[in-house]
């Protein structure tokens, strides 16, 4: 299903959802007015209000976030007594059953709707250079002399193996997807690409994948789906080839140029539930190159939207 449209779905939904739980509680409570518009007027107050604090803590980029987030739940709680109160009216002592009502029932049933959101939909925030430049982890840009864009990728927080700045790094030319090696830079200018994962879609060939390979079924990786099962896939000449023939990224992706891993088999022949999957940054991927092909089952879905920055919004990245 179209991400737009599950979004939408979700959005209308929890809209009416929220709503409805807030005018049962101030029915049951007896408030002054407790009409159904006035407690959609405070889910909606209420979601403004969150997603410009959500906002703000994506923006200044906070580690801790399930403490940033712990907090966005006290001031939600703070702010729907205020709203109960001012929007829907009734005394002190009814204001804060109608609250209390309200926050066991929003909590009990936001748990459901979360569980219902992700098995649809799930962010992720893919933190390193293999995807880059189309999904990018932290990174430096630097601007050349001909107005191209380099991407330096750099460490990023929290990272356990790291390179240390001024050593040798990778970094890719955005526009001709020319690989460098630079100094690794002392921090991060710009912040990991986050995106969202549809896993009722299943990826076509060039999505962009969130998969688990075998070797590591744990850990969930991006790459991008090249090789389709029973394709003899080979990479020779900066481009991945299917049954001999070279295969063309699409324009939105960019001129993509694959490189062979020399240590790696130079031809595969996939099964009848194999996939290959390649990082667009192929110098600095760990793929199917040498971690071999993907079942069907290991793939998760697709990464269809990123949606942070609001400076890299992209629809099938």
């Amino acid at each position: 299903m179209n991400v737009f449209l599950l979004l939408g779905l979700f959005a209308a939904g929890g809209l009416a959802l929220q709503t409805t739980i807030v005018w049962l509680a101030a029915r049951v409570c007896h408030l002054d007015r407790s009409s159904w518009w006035r407690a959609a007027l405070v889910v909606v107050i209420r979601g403004v209000i969150g997603t410009g604090l959500t906002a703000l803590m994506l923006a200044t980029d906070v580690e801790r976030e399930w403490l940033a987030l712990t907090g966005l739940v006290a001031v939600d709680a703070i702010v729907t007594f205020w709203l109960i109160g001012r929007v829907i009216g009734g005394t002190r002592r009814k204001q804060a059953s109608a609250w209390a009502l309200n926050l066991v029932a929003g909590t009990t049933a936001g748990i459901a709707f979360a569980t219902a959101f992700t098995m649809c939909l799930e962010g992720f925030t893919w933190v390193n250079s293999s995807m880059t430049p189309n999904i990018r982890g932290y990174h430096v840009v630097e601007v050349l002399p001909n107005g191209n864009h380099l991407i330096h990728a750099a460490n990023f927080p929290g990272a356990g193996r790291s390179i240390p700045p001024g050593e040798s790094s990778g970094a890719i030319v955005a526009e001709t997807y020319e690989y460098r090696e630079v100094p690794r830079p002392a921090v991060h200018t710009h912040s990991a690409d986050r995106f969202l994962c549809n896993k009722t879609k299943f990826p076509e060939r060039w999505d962009a994948s969130v998969v688990e390979f075998s070797n590591e079924p744990t850990f969930k990786s991006v790459k991008r789906l090249v090789g389709l099962p029973g394709e003899r896939i080979e990479i020779r000449d900066g481009a991945a080839r299917v049954n001999g023939e070279r295969l063309t990224p699409p324009a939105r992706l960019g001129p993509i140029r694959y490189e062979a891993d020399l240590y790696g088999p130079r031809e595969v022949i996939l099964g009848p539930d194999e996939y290959f999957v390649l990082g667009d940054n192929t110098n600095r991927s760990s793929d199917s190159r040498w971690r071999g092909p993907v079942k069907r089952d290991q793939i998760v879905g697709t990464a269809d939207l990123i949606y942070w920055p609001p400076a890299r919004w992209r629809y099938r990245p």
